[in-house]
This record gives structure tokens, C-alpha cells and sequence, in this order.
């Protein structure tokens, strides 16, 4: 039988022993730094393992190729992402030199970044979800990427989609999964940058929101999701499916990743005038407004019990036909019955 006494002697001494392996003894070699894991790494845990010399860039951004190779058309086929950029590690390795000679790039330095196949890279396919645009490299990048990059940003690749923006199935590359069950979807033609950032093959990701896009990929992945107002973020270069609602937002684990993110690519940009309507209504910093306790006496809702909807006519028991699709489905007749009566009203009063 051990006694208190023991027990605190044991703990201790494997304090000591611990410890020792991560101090240098003086005339020893130091022992090597604790290696750096990205599985859920923020964008801060990042900074802070390179500041502290425990990784490189390159070694990051390596990690998560593997997790791409490892996971998404292997094991459980999340089918998150659509291209691996080429160029990722020579990325990493610039990123490298100019942290050793003048220190991080930018408030994304190294940071792997998904984007959404809707945007346009000039390094990488803009496919749109479409086997018709499987080979269209477009010769620019769209003005979200270059404001990536030249925050340190690393373009890891580019997120699988809806075809053209419109649900979560395309003919390129069939039906993204959801990270908690590879059975189910991963809701919303964003899915592919939802389910690339849980299952941790980027840090943060770059979605696309017409109807709900951002929103619902970050619900249905435990993961933040912000839809900015459309006038904060430009959306040259990229294909729009309705311009008028159209508008790209991060992704990301935290609220404060996604602060970070928004504060490199909101503002004007002269090649989508909308965004003139934010000039002098975007603050020094997003991370501003975080609190600690910002949730204190909220109060959370948890849905215990599945709803049941009545379909009626609509019910279908073909394999694989989910209750959730069929409300979606339902969503979209509803959505197109209140169009029509709308352009019935603006008929009446013209």
C-alpha cells in the first residue's frame, strides 16, 4: 500500500527526471527541442513553437501534407481537398530564410492556409467544383491570396466544393465528408475548406457564403465560421453565384484565428468597388474585441433530439437519401416559392 508520503516522492522524482531531458547540463550537448504537433495548432501555438525554435516552416507544412496523403483520399477519404499545391514547401523554405535573417513575414507567417476552389491562384487549377474547368490555371490570383501571402500565409491548396457554389456534391470531385462521420456531408459548397481545417490539414481556411456556406461547414465541424458583411472582403478573382450576397470568410479552430485572419483581408480594394462601403468602418484590429469572458452568463442550447420534419409526398428511402437532404431540398423549393412572390409583389406596385 503506498502512502501520501510515497506517493508525492514518486511524483517528484518523475518532475526531475522530466525536466532534466528538456534542460541542457553544462558541458552537454542540449538536448533537442520537444517536437511540435499541428494536430489542432492555432495560429499563436504556431508563432510560438518557431519563436521558440521547436519547428520550421518547413517541418510544419510537412505535417500536414502528410495528413492530406494520410487522410483525405486514404483511410476515411474526407475528399476535402481538391489540389496540393507543388509549391508548398518551397513556400515553407523561403519563409524559413527570412525568419532567420528578419523574422516572420506577416501575422500569418507560415501559417497553411485552404482555400476555396471558387478562388483563383495563378500557381494552382481553379476548378469551381467543374470537371468542364479540371485544367483553367488562371494567370492571377485573386486579390484574397495575394493579401494571404504577403501576411506569410502558405497556400497548402485549394478546398474541394459544390459545383459552382451550389450544395456539397460536384462532378470533379463527388461528395465531401464530415470529419466527426465520413457518412454524412459536410453541408454547404464550402465544405471541402469546413472539413480541411478539422481534420487538420491546414490551420486556418478561406470559405465562400452565398446562403450559408461558411456558416454551416464551420457548424457542422466544431469549427468558427465567419461570413463577413459583403463590402469588408474583395471578392475579385473570384466567381461569384449570386454577386450580390457573395462574400469570403475564414474558417478556422478559434474565434481569435478568425479575428486574425479577418484583419488581412478586409478593406478596399479598388478592383471590387463595393468594398468602398467599408472605408472608415474597419477598426485597427479585430482582436480588439475578444474577452476572455465574453460568454459569461450565456446561456447554450443543446439539441438532444433528432427533429423530425413531415415530408409527405416527398419522403424517399433510397439509400444514402438522408432526412437532412430532403429538408434541403425543401429549403430550396421554399427559398424559390418566396422569389417568385416577391417578383409577384415588385409586379403589383410598379
Amino acid at each position: 500500500m503506498y502512502t501520501a508520503q510515497s506517493i508525492a516522492k514518486v511524483v517528484v522524482l518523475t518532475f526531475l527526471v522530466g525536466a532534466s531531458s528538456n534542460f541542457a547540463v553544462k558541458g552537454q550537448t542540449p538536448a533537442k527541442p520537444v517536437a511540435f504537433d499541428v494536430f489542432e495548432a492555432t495560429i499563436d501555438d504556431i508563432h510560438a513553437a518557431l519563436e521558440a525554435k521547436q519547428t520550421t516552416c518547413r517541418a510544419v507544412v510537412e505535417q500536414y501534407l502528410r495528413r492530406i496523403e494520410a487522410f483525405d483520399k486514404a483511410g476515411p477519404r474526407f475528399n476535402a481537398v481538391q489540389t496540393v499545391n507543388p509549391h508548398a514547401l518551397d513556400d515553407a523554405d523561403r519563409l524559413d530564410a527570412e525568419f532567420r535573417t528578419s523574422g516572420p513575414v506577416g501575422p500569418l507567417h507560415c501559417i497553411p492556409v485552404l482555400v476555396k476552389d471558387q478562388v483563383e491562384t495563378n500557381d494552382m487549377p481553379t476548378t469551381y467544383g467543374s470537371v468542364l474547368f479540371k485544367d483553367f490555371v488562371p494567370e492571377r490570383d485573386a486579390t484574397i491570396v495575394t493579401k494571404l501571402r504577403s501576411a506569410g500565409a502558405v497556400i497548402i491548396g485549394k478546398a474541394t466544393m459544390g459545383e459552382y457554389a451550389s450544395g456539397y456534391l460536384s462532378s470533379l470531385a463527388g461528395s465531401i465528408r464530415n470529419t466527426y462521420d465520413p457518412k454524412r456531408h459536410a453541408s454547404g459548397s464550402s465544405g471541402g475548406t469546413g472539413s480541411g481545417v478539422s481534420a487538420n490539414f491546414s490551420t486556418v481556411g478561406i470559405a465562400e457564403d452565398t446562403g450559408g456556406s461558411i456558416r454551416g461547414p464551420a457548424a457542422v465541424s466544431s469549427l468558427v465560421g465567419l461570413r463577413p458583411t459583403v463590402p469588408l472582403v474583395s471578392r475579385h478573382g473570384m466567381l461569384p453565384s449570386r454577386p450580390t450576397t457573395d462574400t469570403l470568410g475564414p474558417i478556422t479552430r478559434t474565434v481569435r484565428d478568425a479575428a486574425i485572419v479577418l484583419d488581412v483581408i478586409a478593406g478596399y480594394d479598388p478592383q471590387d468597388p463595393v468594398t468602398a462601403y467599408a472605408v472608415g468602418h474597419i477598426p485597427r484590429s479585430y482582436t480588439e474585441f475578444l474577452a476572455a469572458d465574453g460568454l459569461k452568463g450565456a446561456r447554450i442550447g443543446v439539441i438532444r433530439q433528432q427533429a423530425r420534419i413531415p415530408l409527405g409526398d416527398m419522403e424517399d428511402d433510397r439509400p444514402g437519401f438522408e432526412q437532412g437532404e430532403i429538408a434541403f431540398l425543401i429549403g430550396r423549393y421554399l427559398a424559390e416559392w418566396m422569389k417568385r412572390q416577391m417578383r409577384g409583389l415588385l409586379h403589383c406596385t410598379e
